[in-house]
């Protein structure tokens, strides 16, 4: 897909891999809408990319009646990017039930609802990209992140079965894998895992533009990066 003059979603756009995605997808000439919960890092991270060609919208994915009064705000979209996810680390009964329900919400259930809302005017339209970004934790467990690798196969489940549901719609799915990146995830979850020799989310970024701009009568299915160790 061409990426000049298409608009584009990035959900938890405001930092980290989203705001790297956002700006690159700005640099490749797309209208981009990110959002997020918080309205005063959405509007900081806007200001940041300093372009008439951004906008955000307040919106916590895991509420539906949020992703609804998103999507009639935003209207119809072109590119898809399912980026919002939060980490949690430690043994399954070190963690709180609100703390597991957060966890699937965010990167499960929130994945689910952005995809309903926006899918049927790609389908409508037979033509859209939507690439849900999931982790090298949703292809192979990691010790420890019981909750957090359930609901990162699930996206891995998910997007596999949406790409053959819309084989021949026009509308491309893949699924991206990243492994660590320097970003502030770890630490909001308060994880003692040292992040700073993780990969450069800009150059993450550039990878899911890559995919994004794959050929027509080609679609990049899955793609995993890791850091070269």
């Amino acid at each position: 897909m061409r990426i000049e003059g298409e608009r584009a979603l990035v959900t938890g756009g405001n930092a980290g891999l989203g705001f790297a995605v956002a700006e690159a997808l700005l640099e490749k000439g797309a209208d981009v809408v990110i959002c997020g919960r918080s309205e005063d890092k959405l509007r900081e991270a806007t200001e940041k990319l300093s372009t008439e060609k951004i906008d955000f919208v307040v919106c916590d994915v895991s509420d539906p009646e949020a992703v609804d009064r998103m999507a009639k705000e935003v209207g119809n979209i072109d590119i898809l990017v399912n980026n919002a996810g939060v980490f949690l680390d430690g043994e399954l009964t070190s963690y709180s039930i609100e703390e597991i329900n957060r966890v699937v919400d965010v990167n499960l259930k929130g994945v689910l609802f952005v995809t309903h809302k926006f899918l049927p005017a790609m389908k409508d339209a037979k033509k859209g990209f939507i690439v849900n970004v999931s982790s090298t934790s949703g292809l192979n467990p990691r010790e420890g992140q019981s909750v957090y690798v359930a609901s990162k196969n699930g996206v891995t489940g998910f997007t596999d079965v949406l790409r053959r549901d819309l084989h021949g719609s026009g509308v491309k799915v893949a699924g991206f894998y990243p492994g660590g990146m320097s970003t502030e995830l770890l630490n909001k979850a308060d994880s003692e895992i040292d992040s700073k020799t993780f990969m450069d989310p800009k150059e993450v970024a550039q990878k899911i533009m890559s995919i994004i701009e794959t050929g027509d009568g080609m679609v990049v299915e899955k793609m995993v990066v890791t850091r070269d160790s």
